[in-house]
């Protein structure tokens, strides 16, 4: 195993404990290069870059996959990870709303859905669940979400570039990014 391997290997297990890599080594018959491309590149060199720390990493990565809406086992796996890496369930439902703010995009509705799962498999209280129906309800009637967890500035901008850039793959980034400050502005009422 390389050293790409390894980083990778450590990095899954940072975010969800020593069983982490148990879904992708399960596909290692099937499609050993995908399960090496994913540990070696996705883990070992994208998520494990020093210059943005992993929490704040995977919760982008969480905000992401709420904006595609395409991947609900990933979705649940980080959001489960973010939750190990010690977001609380009102910033992971933050970022998954946020997403659906700036991109207006219907599947934010699935992926609260995702989000929602995501916390009973974790047991959590009735707490986290209720922030999570309170916030799909806000996002189906077209209410503004006003119970937010209050993530910091820099977060919410990391979690607006990310969700933009994967909704909206086929554009230039940087046509994506500018998008993503202002719409961050005007959100922030900057504008």
């Amino acid at each position: 195993m390389d050293e790409r391997q390894e980083r990778g290997l450590a990095t899954l297990r940072l975010i969800r404990g020593p069983a982490a890599e148990a879904p992708l080594v399960a596909l290692n018959d099937l499609a050993p290069d995908l399960v090496r491309f994913a540990i070696g590149f996705a883990y070992g060199e994208v998520l494990s870059r020093p210059t943005l720390d992993l929490k704040t990493r995977q919760l982008c990565t969480v905000a992401a996959l709420g904006a595609l809406g395409t991947a609900p086992f990933q979705l649940q796996w980080h959001v489960t990870g973010a939750l190990e890496l010690g977001w609380q369930p009102a910033e992971v439902v933050d970022a998954v709303m946020f997403t659906g703010a700036l991109t207006a995009s219907p599947a934010v509705a699935r992926s609260m859905g995702v989000v929602r799962e995501s916390f009973e498999a974790r047991g959590m209280g009735v707490d986290s669940l209720r922030v999570v129906e309170q916030a799909a309800a806000c996002w189906q009637q077209g209410v503004p979400w006003e119970n937010r967890a209050a993530l910091d500035t820099r977060t919410q901008c990391l979690i607006a570039v990310a969700a933009l850039i994967a909704a909206y793959a086929s554009e230039p980034v940087r046509d994506v990014y500018e998008r993503a400050v202002q719409a961050y502005l005007a959100w922030a009422g900057l504008t």
